[in-house]
C-alpha cells in the first residue's frame, strides 16, 4: 500500500533563508553582529560545488514574473534601476530600523517584510528582482567580488559605512524558486544579515 500526502501551498516550511543557509560555510560579519568597522571585510564562503557566479554576476533574468508588489497590493518599489545580482550590501530604512532598535527586533521586522513564499507574498513564489527595495531607501552598496578563495565571495566598498546604522547582507531568491547550479535546492526566499556599524 501506499499512501500520498500533498501539501497546499507549496513545499516544507523552512526557517528564514533556511535554503541558502545550507550551502554557506561561513559569512561575515555574522548576523545581528554590532560594534561593526565601518570598513568591514566582508565575506560569504560557500560550501564546495555551489557556482558562486550565480550570486555574484548575474542570476537567469528568464523566470522571474516580478509582480510581487501587485500581487500584495502594496507597492514598495523606488527606483526601475535593475540589479541582477542575487548578493547586495544593504542599508535598512532608517525609518523602520532606527539605530536605538534591538537586535531582536531588527531580525522579526525583517522577518515579516522579507520575500517569503510562506510569509509576506501569502503563496506568490514567481520571482521579483526588486524584493531588495522592500529593505531600503538606498541603492546597493559596494561591488561584489570574487575573494580569495575558490568558494568564497567579498563585498568592497567605496566608502566607509555610516556610524550606528543598521546594515544587511542580502542573499536573494532565484526566479521561480531556482537556486544556484550545484544547490540543488530551491531558494524561494530572501535571507537577511542584518549588522550593525
Amino acid at each position: 500500500r501506499i499512501d500520498l500526502v500533498l501539501r497546499l501551498g507549496g513545499g516544507p516550511r523552512l526557517a528564514p533563508g533556511g535554503n541558502h543557509k545550507t550551502i554557506i560555510e561561513s559569512i561575515f560579519p555574522a548576523p545581528l553582529s554590532e560594534d561593526v568597522d565601518l570598513y568591514p571585510g566582508f565575506s560569504i564562503a560557500f560550501k564546495a560545488g555551489i557556482d558562486i557566479g550565480w550570486y555574484a554576476e548575474s542570476a537567469p533574468d528568464r523566470g522571474y514574473q516580478n509582480i510581487w508588489a501587485d500581487y500584495t497590493g502594496s507597492p514598495f518599489t523606488f527606483t526601475s534601476e535593475c540589479h541582477k545580482e542575487r548578493l547586495m550590501l544593504l542599508k535598512l530604512r532608517a525609518d523602520e530600523f532606527p539605530p536605538t532598535m534591538a537586535s531582536d527586533e531588527v531580525q522579526t521586522v525583517l522577518n515579516r517584510i522579507r520575500y517569503d513564499h510562506d510569509g509576506i507574498n501569502t503563496t506568490y513564489y514567481g520571482g521579483d528582482v526588486n524584493s531588495w527595495q522592500r529593505y531600503t531607501w538606498d541603492l546597493p552598496i559596494g561591488t561584489v567580488v570574487r575573494g580569495d578563495g575558490e568558494q568564497t565571495l567579498r563585498i568592497v566598498l567605496g566608502n566607509e559605512l555610516e556610524w550606528h546604522t543598521w546594515y544587511a547582507l542580502a542573499l536573494l531568491h532565484g526566479p521561480m524558486g531556482v537556486g544556484p547550479p550545484g544547490a540543488n535546492k530551491a531558494i524561494i526566499d530572501d535571507y537577511l544579515v542584518p549588522f550593525k556599524t
